[in-house]
């Protein structure tokens, strides 16, 4: 494959010597099990060449709280991150009835579920009909991400993607994993960001990515954006740097919770936060205190 880049690297540099045409790069796309998948960047300057694939081992193996990986257990990322405290969803446990909710966040959770599928889904290029879901809150999801698709120019290079990496601490090697929902092309899209101040005073934080990036993107359906889901997307960003060799501008969320108002209609209500590759670095540093933390917890040693 690379050979058969190269040649086409070449051919291209030939042709763009005698043109007028401004081109910096080809992109190459295969079909692939999940769609079309970015295989390679050829930079027409320098003849060189970017691969974005992860060769995955054969062996992955999801389990309640690791991923077995050829043998070897790697934490799940989002257990890793429940060693912190929720004080809100603590006290929301606390004053309601244990079997309600344990059914409405179960509830939740194939919801959220459900929602990546189908958003996978439409990253691929396939059509979906709302229709076919009961859930209003469901269709305006898909409504939602339609938008953000369309304004903030979309372009999947990886779906649902396992990442996962090896750290020292300490002199212990602790083994982490997850799964990214996107990894891709994003451009920053101002009304969809935070805002702040009321009426004629409110205003969007300014965009991170106004030209377009490569990031990691990850899709809640939870009621908002909490500080320990940077932690999540921080580590994604550095296991997939170091498995690619390849640097990532930052990440995204999108968060989506629509609720019904007053006549009953659920109305599109949704924000974008955007953190720079620099600003998760601090979140990485801060999933190495809790990856220690965790493995003592399910080693019984705490």
């Amino acid at each position: 494959m690379v050979d058969l880049l190269s040649s086409i690297t070449t051919q291209l540099e030939e042709l763009l010597t005698h043109s007028r045409v401004n081109l910096f790069s080809f992109i190459f796309y295969v079909n692939c099990r999940k769609g079309y998948s970015v295989i390679a960047e050829v930079g027409v300057c320098g003849n060189m060449t970017k691969d974005y694939t992860i060769k995955e081992p054969a062996e992955y193996i999801c389990e309640s709280n690791y991923y077995l990986i050829d043998g070897v257990k790697h934490w799940r990322v989002t257990r890793v991150k429940s060693v912190l405290n929720k004080p809100g969803l603590n006290a929301w446990r606390a004053r309601s009835d244990y079997n309600e909710t344990q059914k409405y966040l179960h509830e939740r959770a194939n919801f959220g579920t459900k929602t990546h599928k189908l958003f996978e889904l439409k990253c691929l290029g396939n059509s979906v009909n709302p229709d076919n879901y009961e859930e209003e809150e469901l269709k305006v999801n898909l409504a939602i991400f339609d938008l953000v698709q369309k304004n903030c120019k979309l372009k999947p290079i990886l779906l649902e993607q396992h990442l996962w990496g090896e750290y020292e601490i300490d002199g212990v090697v602790y083994r982490i994993a997850g799964t990214a929902d996107y990894i891709g092309k994003y451009t920053s899209h101002q009304e969809y960001l935070p805002a702040h101040g009321r009426g004629k005073n409110r205003v969007h934080e300014e965009p991170k990515f106004p030209k377009g990036a490569l990031v990691i993107g990850d899709w809640k359906t939870s009621p908002g954006i909490y500080g320990d889901f940077w932690l999540q997307l921080g580590i994604y960003v550095d296991m997939y740097e170091k498995l690619t060799g390849i640097e990532v501008d930052g990440a995204f969320i999108l968060q989506m919770r629509p609720k019904p108002n007053k006549e009953g209609i659920y109305e599109p209500k949704f924000m974008i936060e955007e953190k720079t590759r620099d600003e998760l670095r601090v979140y990485v540093k801060l999933m190495m205190y809790c990856l220690p933390l965790f493995d003592a917890q399910q080693n019984k040693v705490l």
